[in-house]
């Protein structure tokens, strides 16, 4: 079982800055099960980096089993068809990845966005 903290800056016709998630991932005989949890009281909470075209990481402030979760921020999303295809292929890929490659992903800040930005 893995778990997630995912984030994305929300697109100007939406009314918050970000989109967060938990997500829950568990994969058996090559089937990716998600439950997404959206953490919708955390729109003052942003990262560092306003544009990237790759998934990147943070440091999450949450924890699971002791451990704490990992954050990734996702390429913002211009058509949401191909969004919701993006995001079934990243939940698989993140499924069973090797903790390496996380680890060599660029890291950026997680904080108050007034902080970030200040």
């Amino acid at each position: 079982m893995r778990v997630y903290h995912f984030f994305q800056w929300a697109s100007a016709k939406q009314n918050r800055n970000s989109i967060q998630m938990l997500a829950v991932l568990t994969k058996r005989d090559d089937i990716v099960t998600a439950h997404m949890i959206y953490l919708s009281k955390l729109d003052d909470m942003g990262v560092s980096e306003k544009e990237n075209e790759e998934t990147i990481r943070f440091e999450s402030p949450f924890k699971f089993n002791g451990e704490k979760v990992v954050g990734l921020v996702l390429p913002r999303v211009q058509n949401s068809k191909k969004g919701k295809k993006d995001l079934l292929e990243l939940l698989v890929y993140f499924a069973d990845i090797e903790k390496w490659k996380l680890e060599a992903m660029e890291e950026v800040k997680y904080d108050k966005i007034n902080i970030l930005f200040s």
